[in-house]
């Protein structure tokens, strides 16, 4: 699917700042581009005044709710070391 996202502000990540341009963003199976690769567009996505943001991943995770899934313990869990006692 073709995908241009056009009018709105670019956050742009670098290695120790962050720069804002305005620009549009040009998306071909799921790759982003910031030069058109496309003549046929799928869909136009009008971003005029808003903020166009790289997708974040949380690197937070609690490894135990993993592996403790299905495992029967006792209920309600009063506080973190209680449920990790329980389990």
């Amino acid at each position: 699917m073709n995908i241009e996202i056009i009018g709105g502000y670019v956050v742009i990540p670098n290695d120790n700042a962050i720069s804002v341009e305005k620009k549009d963003v040009f998306i071909k199976d799921g790759v982003v581009f910031y030069k058109k690769p496309f003549t046929n567009v799928d869909k136009t996505i009008n971003a005029k005044n808003k903020i166009i943001f790289p997708g974040l991943v949380n690197a937070h995770h609690h490894i135990y709710s993993c592996l403790s899934k299905g495992i029967p313990a006792e209920v309600p869990f009063v506080d973190f070391e209680g449920t990790l006692a329980k389990l």
